[in-house]
């Protein structure tokens, strides 16, 4: 898919979570103008793509941990939701984290306590790293293998990658490595994986 394309895409992703966020937030203070009707262009983050935080800080909602589905019915975002919520639970210190839909690159919910890192740029390229992994194993012919999950070791930080069990989902996680224990954090991305089936 092309950047340009892919940027598009995530900018009208972003301007539709902001909808959902205001219209999640309750009823509209008569007061105050509609809400719907002031959505702010969507800004670009540090790394020129938007993220899912900047345009409810733009429109003066609080920044959100996840979002549920607009409809209200369970789905994959829900569950998403649900996943970052318990992870944030169990791992406050994170730098970022993002649950990624494993065939299109889409992040279905991400939250991050860096303003360098936006999980939601960084699932895409990580959809890649997965699907290239796929790739050299079915070259390697690793039949009855599966991709459990994918450590990237970075001077100060860990990159974790957690599929879910039916692969069609993954957990992207980024943590300080001073501030966070290795086998803790595969733990606490194994117990929420499963909820992502």
């Amino acid at each position: 898919m092309k950047a340009r394309t892919y940027r598009k895409l995530v900018e009208k992703k972003n301007q539709e979570i902001a909808l959902a966020a205001l219209a999640f937030a309750g009823p509209p203070d008569t007061t105050a103008p509609p809400a719907a009707a002031e959505v702010p262009d969507v800004p670009l983050g540090a790394a020129g793509a938007p993220s899912a935080a900047e345009p409810l800080a733009a429109a003066g909602a609080p920044a959100p941990v996840a979002l549920p589905a607009a409809t209200g019915v369970p789905g994959p975002h829900q569950a998403a939701a649900g996943a970052i919520a318990a992870i944030l639970a169990d791992l406050p210190q994170l730098m970022a984290v993002a649950v990624v839909d494993a065939v299109s690159g889409m992040s279905l919910a991400s939250h991050s306590n860096s303003p360098s890192i936006n999980p939601d740029t960084a699932a895409a390229y990580n959809t890649e790293v997965v699907k290239q992994k796929q790739k050299a194993m079915t070259a390697l012919k690793l039949s009855g293998e599966t991709i459990e999950d994918i450590l990237i070791t970075l001077t100060n930080q860990l990159h974790l990658i957690k599929l879910s069990t039916s692969g069609t989902k993954f957990i992207y996680l980024v943590v300080n490595m001073r501030d966070t224990n290795l086998a803790v954090a595969r733990e606490v991305l194994r117990a929420n994986a499963e909820c992502l089936n």
